[in-house]
C-alpha cells in the first residue's frame, strides 16, 4: 500500500498486462506424482520383445518387414536368448505333434506337407524375423553372420519340402533349421541359444 491510498498496479489490466492468476489446483490431493521414464535399455528391450511377440504371432511370410531396432549388445543378447528359448520350445512342440498325429508307418504326404507349410514354417519364419528386427550396435558383423546363417538354413528347409518323402520331411521338421542353428548366436553371447 502506498501513502494514504490503495496501491496501484504498475501495469493495470487492459494496458498490456495480464493479471496473475493462481494456477488451478490439480485434481485429487496434492500435485501429480512425477512419472519416471524407463531407461533407454528397458525401452529397447521392450521394443525387441514386442517385435518377438508380433513375429511369433504372425501368420507367416506375408507379414510386413520389421523395422530394425538399434539396441546395445546386452539387449541384443537378451532378445536372442528369448528367441532361442522360444524356438527350442517350438521344436519340442513340433516333435510332440509329429508323435501324436503322424505315428503311422506311412503318413499321408498331403497331411505332412500341410503340417509343415501351415504350422512349422510360419513359426520358424517368425523366430528368424524377430532377429532381423534388431541391429546390434556392438559387433554387428557377428550378428549379421548369425542371422544370414539362419536365413540360409530356413531357405534350405523350405526348398526341401516338395521333394522330400513324408517320413524324411517329418524327421527334418524335428529340427527345421538343422543341427544347432543358434551356435553363432551363442558365440555372440546368447548362452540360451546352445539348446536351439
Amino acid at each position: 500500500m502506498g501513502r494514504g491510498g490503495p496501491s496501484r498496479l504498475r501495469n493495470p489490466p487492459g494496458r498490456g498486462s495480464v493479471p496473475l492468476k493462481k494456477p488451478p489446483a490439480p485434481s485429487g490431493v496434492g500435485y501429480p506424482r512425477r512419472v519416471s521414464r524407463p531407461s533407454t535399455r528397458l525401452r529397447a528391450l521392450a521394443a525387441g520383445l514386442s517385435i518377438l511377440v508380433l513375429a511369433g504371432c504372425s501368420g507367416g511370410g506375408d507379414a510386413a518387414p520389421v523395422t530394425p531396432n538399434r539396441v546395445n549388445l546386452d539387449d541384443a543378447v537378451a532378445l536372442a536368448n528369448n528367441v532361442c528359448t522360444a524356438a527350442h520350445d517350438d521344436q519340442v512342440a513340433f516333435q510332440q505333434r509329429i508323435s501324436r498325429d503322424f505315428s503311422a508307418p506311412n503318413p499321408a504326404r498331403d497331411a505332412v506337407r500341410e503340417f509343415v507349410i501351415n504350422d512349422v514354417i510360419p513359426v520358424v519364419e517368425g523366430r528368424v524375423a524377430a532377429l532381423h528386427g534388431v541391429i546390434a550396435n556392438t559387433d554387428r558383423v557377428t550378428w549379421d553372420k548369425a542371422v544370414k546363417d539362419l536365413d540360409q538354413r530356413l531357405s534350405d528347409f523350405k526348398a526341401s519340402v516338395e521333394p522330400s518323402q513324408p517320413a524324411d520331411l517329418l524327421k527334418a521338421t524335428a529340427a527345421p533349421l538343422g543341427t544347432h542353428p543358434g551356435a553363432m548366436l551363442t558365440a555372440y553371447g546368447a548362452k540360451e541359444c546352445k539348446n536351439w
